[in-house]
């Protein structure tokens, strides 16, 4: 966003930040205060018209007509969320800012869609500086900040308050990030059958991430070997018999079925 108005729209910085935080609270100002606030700051009418064509564009244009780092960012991160399970939620939206200073990076919100209860959930952003500020190295991070009511009253209106488990059926291993997408697709097929189902945050060796389903109190590992892949087969460990069973990968049921704590 900084990138656009200081280079397309041709604001400095320190302009850019001021109508960045004019935006962000937009909705809650209304169209009439909005408009004086910009005018107060001297953008011009050709310069909002300019921005209104920004706030209506597509991802795909922006890359486009504003090639940039930030655009590039956006773009592998909606591949990710995709490879993920998630593109029909996601959505990219170029209204949303933050009228916060210390966010350096992607910013986004959380919204309930459901006509019953539609409201922002959370929100936050990308930081590189902040949590320098209060200790002996910089280090970046994301974060977001939400309230239990509003949480409250998304989990009951869509009928989601948990039946707690026991713990955790399986772990997905994740040996390669190349094969997030797989880990990821068997995750949500197990789960669709009533699993609970886990993979690790980054990527490591089998080893490693045996202790970790250990850990969880996982009772099944599904392996992801590249030689089982290769021939669309699955390797399942079940760690309190010491066997391992190799499934087709397509066949996420009989996967499902031997994995269910009633039926071992």
């Amino acid at each position: 966003m900084d990138h656009f108005f200081g280079k397309v729209l041709g604001l400095p910085a320190e302009l850019a930040l001021k109508v960045s935080k004019v935006i962000d609270a937009r909705e809650k100002m209304g169209e009439d205060a909005y408009a004086k606030s910009l005018s107060e700051l001297g953008v011009s009418d050709s310069t909002r018209s300019r921005m209104e064509s920004f706030f209506k564009a597509s991802l795909e244009q922006l890359k486009s007509d504003c090639p940039c780092e930030g655009l590039d960012e956006l773009v592998r991160l909606f591949d990710l969320l995709g490879a993920s399970g998630f593109a029909e939620q996601a959505v990219f939206d170029p209204m949303i800012m933050r009228g916060l200073d210390y966010y350096t990076g992607t910013v986004f919100e959380i919204f309930d869609i459901s006509p019953e209860n539609r409201r922002a959930l959370f929100g936050g952003g990308r930081y590189d500086n902040l949590l320098g500020l209060f200790g002996n190295f910089p280090m970046s991070g994301v974060g977001f900040g939400m309230g239990d009511v509003g949480l409250r009253n998304f989990i009951e209106t869509h009928g989601l308050l948990p039946q707690l488990s026991a713990g955790v059926d399986v772990l997905v291993t994740l040996p390669k990030m190349e094969m997030l997408a797989t880990a990821q697709q068997i995750c949500r097929e197990l789960r669709s059958m009533g699993l609970s189902v886990i993979t690790p945050l980054e990527i490591g060796g089998f080893g490693a991430q045996l202790k970790l389903a250990t850990k969880h109190g996982a009772r099944f590992v599904v392996l992801l070997g590249e030689a089982e892949l290769a021939r669309g087969m699955l390797l399942v460990k079940d760690l309190a018999r010491g066997e391992q069973r190799e499934f087709p990968l397509t066949d996420g049921q009989s996967l499902a079925n031997f994995c269910r704590p009633a039926q071992n």
